[in-house]
């Protein structure tokens, strides 16, 4: 099992921020989005920056913010099972 220290060991850098979003996330949203990334960097047995760029990289971010809608049909381990594999 993968140890939560291997997941939490990321680097510090600075942000690149984009132009501001049109809506607010919803706390809700943004609590799912988090757990979804951090099932994904666990099961990848990789620190969170790290999963962060690949899923930025393949664009695995539109099915983590599309996968909101079926919160309550499909589970977190589900979708983060189906990003992973789609990222190895």
């Amino acid at each position: 099992m993968c140890k939560i220290d291997r997941i939490l060991s990321t680097e510090v850098r600075d942000f690149n921020q984009g132009a501001p979003a049109g809506r607010k996330m919803t706390r809700k949203r943004i609590r799912y989005n988090t757990d979804v990334v951090f099932a994904v960097a666990k099961q990848m047995k990789m620190p969170l920056d790290k999963t962060a760029d690949m899923m930025l990289a393949k664009d695995e971010f539109k099915r983590v913010y599309k996968s909101f809608s079926q919160r309550d049909t499909v589970s977190v381990n589900s979708v983060a099972k189906q990003i992973s594999l789609a990222l190895k």
